[in-house]
């Protein structure tokens, strides 16, 4: 299982990204900016 750095993960493109990328089986991480968005969009997750 590979694993997969995304910047920006919370946005709208890395967000969609990380989850396709997951749903294909790869780990990911991720890095953002915005700590609140982040947490906003990984609570729902």
């Amino acid at each position: 299982m590979e694993t997969v750095l995304i910047a920006g993960g919370a946005g709208f493109i890395g967000s969609h990204l990380s989850e396709s990328l997951l749903d294909e089986g790869y780990n990911s991480k991720t890095t953002c900016i915005c700590i609140k968005k982040a947490i906003d969009y990984f609570r729902k997750a």
